[in-house]
C-alpha cells in the first residue's frame, strides 16, 4: 500500500519547483537494486526491480526514478477489490516509469500512447513529469478516471492505491497531503517575508528554509506512523486498519521497506535521498510464496505459514545524490533564470 505526496510550483511564487515524498510498501525479501544511476543511460537515477527481471528493450521496471534533464515518473498499484481480477501473466507495471524515463516523449503524448494498451497491465496508477516545461501528468487504468489528466501547479496532491479520486478519502493520503502543505507553506514563507527598514528599504528578514531542512521535513512525513482516533477505524477488517498509516510498520515480511525524497530549488539543484530500512540475510532465497503467505496472515488467520521474519532486521541505509537539472533543448533554463531574476529583484 504504498503512498506518494508531491507538488510542483512556478519558480515565481516559491522556492523549491518539484517536492515528492514516497513511501514503498512491499515484501522486504522481494529482489530490488537500490537507487543508482544506470549504466544503460547515465542520465537515469532510480532504483530497479529485479523480481520484475528486464523489459523486451532489456532495460528492468522501477517504481520511481528522474533523470537529470527533469524528467520524472513514479507509479502505486491499483488494489483490486476482488483479487480474481489480478492476471498473472500481465506486463509488469515498473516498465512503465521506466520505459517513459527512456523516451522523448512529451508526458501527454506518453500515456496518451499507453492508454490503448493499458489493459495489458494490473491496476496502476501512474505520473509522469517533465520539468522543461513544467508539465505533469496522471493516468489510471482503474476507476472512474477517463483518460490521460494534466496536474496543476501549486496543488499538494497524495496518492496511494486508489486513483488520484477515489483514493482522497484514505486517511494516510489525507494526512499526508496536510503535512506536505505545512511544510510547503513554511518552506514559501521562510522566504518570503519581507521588512521594511526605516530608511524604507525592502529586507528579506527571514533565513530562507535550506535543502537540508525541507529534506529532513519530508522524511519525518514518510516515518509517520499515525493511525486514526475515529470509530470508524475500528470497523476496518485487520489488514486495512494495518495499512492505514503513511509508514507501515514490518509484518510478516512486509511493511514500509524504503523512503524516496526528491527535492528541486528554484535554481534547478536537485537532491535525491533514498533510505531502506531493513537488511535482509543473504540466506534468504526470494520465491514469491511469502505474497501467498502475508495475504493469508493479513487476515490473522492462525496457522499460516511463516514469512521471512527471522531474516529481517531493521537497518536504515541511505543513499543521496546531488546534481543539477539539464536541459538537453537549453531554452528553458534560459527563460526560468530571467523569471527568477525578476522573482529576486522582487524582494
Amino acid at each position: 500500500m504504498c503512498c506518494i505526496f508531491f507538488a510542483f510550483q512556478q519558480a515565481e511564487v516559491h522556492p523549491f519547483r518539484l517536492i515528492v515524498a514516497a513511501n514503498r510498501d512491499e515484501f522486504i525479501a522481494r529482489p530490488t537494486k537500490g537507487a543508482h544511476f544506470w549504466e544503460a543511460n547515465a542520465s537515469v537515477l532510480a532504483g530497479i526491480d529485479l523480481a520484475a527481471g528486464r523489459s523486451k528493450n532489456r532495460h528492468y521496471g522501477t517504481w520511481l526514478g528522474v533523470t537529470k534533464h527533469g524528467r520524472f515518473a513514479f507509479l502505486t498499484n491499483y488494489r483490486e477489490m476482488d483479487p480474481s481480477g489480478i492476471n498473472p501473466l500481465a506486463k509488469g507495471r515498473g516498465f512503465l516509469c521506466s520505459d517513459f524515463l527512456l523516451s522523448n516523449a512529451s508526458p501527454r503524448e506518453y500515456l496518451l500512447a499507453l492508454r490503448s494498451e493499458s489493459s495489458d497491465y494490473n491496476g496502476f496508477n501512474l505520473v509522469v513529469g517533465d520539468l522543461s516545461a513544467n508539465e505533469v501528468w496522471y493516468f489510471a487504468n482503474r476507476g472512474n478516471e477517463s483518460g490521460p489528466s494534466q496536474l496543476q501547479a501549486g496543488t499538494v496532491y497524495g496518492l496511494s492505491n486508489g486513483t488520484l479520486l477515489s483514493g482522497q478519502s484514505w486517511h494516510k493520503v489525507q494526512r499526508g497531503t496536510a503535512i506536505l502543505q505545512t511544510i510547503i507553506d513554511d518552506a514559501r514563507s521562510s522566504g518570503n517575508r519581507i521588512t521594511t527598514l526605516k530608511n524604507g528599504a525592502a529586507h528579506n528578514s527571514s533565513v530562507p528554509m535550506t535543502m537540508d531542512q525541507v529534506v529532513a521535513n519530508l522524511l519525518e512525513l514518510l516515518r509517520d506512523d499515525t493511525i486514526p482516533d475515529d470509530a470508524s477505524f475500528q470497523e476496518l477488517s485487520p489488514f486495512l486498519q494495518y495499512v492505514s498509516p503513511i509508514c507501515l510498520i514490518h509484518r510478516e515480511g512486509y511493511g514500509t521497506r524504503t523512503h524516496t525524497v526528491f527535492v528541486v530549488d528554484s535554481c534547478w539543484n536537485a537532491r535525491f535521498v533514498e533510505v531502506d530500512r531493513f537488511e535482509v540475510d543473504p540466506s534468504i532465497v526470494w520465491n514469491g510464496k511469502n505474497v501467498i503467505n502475508f495475504r493469508e496472515k493479513a487476515g490473522l488467520n492462525e496457522g499460516a505459514e511463516d514469512t521471512f521474519e527471522e531474516g529481517i532486521r531493521s537497518l536504515e541505509t541511505r543513499r543521496e545524490f546531488d546534481f543539477t537539472i539539464e536541459f538537453l533543448g537549453g531554452n528553458a533554463d534560459v527563460i526560468e533564470a530571467a523569471a527568477l531574476e525578476e522573482f529576486r529583484t522582487m524582494f
